[in-house]
């Protein structure tokens, strides 16, 4: 799949993940439904990364998203290095990312790596079998 796997951490580029987005999904046999909750997951982590990860952007950073497909479901994960998951007071937005991309997802899984990289993977059955 013709995924870019690096984008600059600014709200401009959430066009771009989103086309790249589905393209990988429909490249990889996906239904309608599933591309366009794929779609919308990918873009709240991507959203998330910038608006929290980056302080609402930084073109001087990147939010790293790649795709992959096998054994009839499709993986994204979507990373940065910004600073991470914290409790914020005064944070912009509902607090809904999470709960958005988890109910779009079949599996999510968030990881803090060494090195303040942040990890969200998410995964989409292609089939709707287990």
């Amino acid at each position: 799949m013709d995924l870019p796997v690096a984008f600059p951490a600014v709200a401009a580029s959430l066009t771009e993940i989103r086309s790249a987005v589905r393209a990988c999904a429909r490249a990889a046999g996906a239904t309608p439904d599933v591309i366009a909750a794929a779609v919308l997951a990918v873009n709240e982590a991507a959203t998330n990364s910038i608006v929290h990860g980056y302080a609402g952007g930084r073109s001087d950073e990147t939010v790293q998203v790649t795709g992959e497909h096998d054994d009839g479901w499709l993986r994204f994960v979507v990373a940065d290095t910004g600073t991470g998951l914290r409790l914020r007071r005064h944070s912009p937005g509902l607090g809904l990312g999470f709960a958005i991309i988890a109910q779009c997802a079949d599996a999510l899984e968030l990881h803090e790596i060494p090195g303040d990289r942040l990890e969200l993977r998410l995964s989409f059955r292609l089939n709707g079998a287990a």
